[in-house]
């Protein structure tokens, strides 16, 4: 597991899916800033952890 802190423009709208074992997690698309003002695509995939099973919030 990657942890990171990633600041940028959320592009479009998160959306939440189930995978094909029945677990809960929501997708989104971040635009950043790179290096000599490049733009940095980043997807995010967000996991429910514990016992819950609440989906990750928008």
């Amino acid at each position: 597991m990657m942890r990171t802190l990633i600041t940028g423009q959320l592009y479009g709208d998160p959306r939440s899916r189930v995978s094909q074992a029945g677990k809960p997690f929501t997708t989104a698309k971040l635009r950043a800033d790179g290096k000599d003002g490049a733009t940095v695509w980043c997807s995010l995939v967000a996991l429910a952890t514990g016992s819950s099973g609440r989906e990750a919030s928008d």
